[in-house]
């Protein structure tokens, strides 16, 4: 590693190590930043400007080191100076940090990355392939500009396709046969899924529906932690599951993508402690039994002792 390379890495080990040694993580909390916003404002009402150009360098060199702070940065220079100038200084420094950060690493790093792994693609694979959130076995790749085709047999585009949709009766006779209706993404909407309130005994459920698929419904943060919690805790109490729907009066069916198979939603909440999960049933099909079951015929026994 050459003379320039070191003294880069050891600037950026220099202020992390001063940062942790130091504790100056305790400036950047949000205890800190309530109990001195008046002694900030006042400084920065005698010397704008000053104050402007330490928070624009304190800012660079926290992004800059990714250094833990930049939110309570943010959240000072909305508070201190305002939407215009907090707008601008934090939109310039963090962007400056960033950019000083990858030139950084691309600088020191460069050549110890290319000499293990080789090619570009080589360094995209192994990025890949050791973040354990990028699965794209489990979530697959978006794929953008594409175009539905039908074909025949002999795997000759055919045009002018109509499609039909099949009504079986219990015992798979075919019943009706009738243009496919494409129904549209309702789950998305401007009118959100409602409360319904209308409850299905646990016990009842699984004897009547059957589920085909399932889905958690997460929170994002502490407001929608203590809303779905309340739901969940709700539900729990009940020991039933609540019937989920769209539109007006949560009387129409689930459709989460144009087209897609229209479900019933069964929503049941589950609760341990502080910890919750409000899990979603999807159903398409209903558990129906026979107007009139054939008796079955009388077993028999052939006598051993006959011919």
């Amino acid at each position: 590693m050459t003379r320039s390379r070191l003294l880069v890495l050891g600037a950026v080990l220099l202020g992390v190590t001063s940062f942790v040694a130091l504790d100056l993580g305790r400036f950047f909390s949000l205890a800190y930043l309530q109990t001195s916003q008046a002694g900030l404002s006042a400084l920065y009402a005698e010397a704008p400007w000053t104050v402007r150009g330490v928070f624009f360098a304190l800012y660079v060199a926290v992004a800059s080191l990714s250094l833990p702070g930049a939110a309570i940065l943010t959240l000072a220079g909305g508070g201190i100076f305002g939407l215009g100038w907090g707008l601008l200084l934090v939109s310039f420094a963090s962007t400056l940090g960033a950019t000083v950060s990858f030139l950084a690493a691309r600088f020191v790093l460069r050549d110890a990355v290319q000499a293990r792994f080789g090619e570009p693609a080589a360094i995209a694979e192994a990025l890949v392939s050791s973040d354990p959130e990028v699965d794209l076995e489990r979530f697959g790749q978006s794929l953008w500009f594409l175009s539905r085709v039908f074909i025949n047999p002999q795997e000759k585009p055919v045009y002018q396709v109509q499609q039909n949709e099949l009504v079986f009766s219990p015992s798979g006779q075919v019943l009706a046969r009738r243009p496919l209706q494409r129904a549209e993404a309702n789950t998305n909407a401007a009118l959100p899924l409602l409360w319904t309130g209308r409850m299905v005994a646990k016990r009842e459920a699984v004897r009547r529906y059957v589920f085909s698929d399932l889905l958690q419904i997460l929170h994002i943060n502490g407001l929608t932690y203590d809303f779905l919690f309340g739901m969940a805790s709700e539900l729990a109490a009940s020991a039933s599951l609540m019937l989920l729907g769209a539109g007006k009066g949560g009387r129409d069916p689930l459709v989460f993508r144009r087209g897609s198979v229209p479900y019933r939603g069964f929503l049941e909440g589950r609760v341990q402690g502080d910890r919750y999960a409000l899990l979603l049933h999807l159903s398409n099909a209903e558990l129906k039994r026979p107007d009139s079951v054939a008796p079955a015929a009388p077993a028999t026994l052939a006598d051993p002792a006959s011919p």
